[in-house]
């Protein structure tokens, strides 16, 4: 779990957290961690932030299962209500790159 960076650990093995990748990644751990009250949830993300576990610990926990379940859930919904010209948009934006909060 260590790598190059000596700013921040490496939260996967294969993104380098001082690449664009990597501090997207970061960041949207950093939200979720804040934003959730399931305090397990919340310590497993602390940890991987903190570098004593990888991203790929969180795959095997059940709470943070759930929030991807109600995430998946909301982003069908949200796909289901855009034209297919703002779902043709986003998968240009993607390809380009962007991340959300720059579309």
């Amino acid at each position: 779990m260590t790598g190059d960076s000596q700013e921040e650990p490496w939260l996967l093995p294969s993104v380098d957290p001082s690449g664009r990748e990597g501090r997207e990644f970061r960041r949207t751990l950093e939200r979720l961690r804040d934003q959730v009250t399931d305090e397990k949830l919340r310590g497993e993300l602390r940890d991987v932030l903190d570098g004593r576990k990888s991203g790929r610990d969180l795959m095997f926990s059940s709470a943070f299962a759930s929030v991807l379940s109600e995430v998946q859930r909301r982003w069908e919904a949200e796909l289901e209500q855009m034209s297919p010209e703002e779902r043709a948009k986003m998968v240009q934006d993607i390809r380009e790159g962007k991340g959300f909060d720059e579309a």
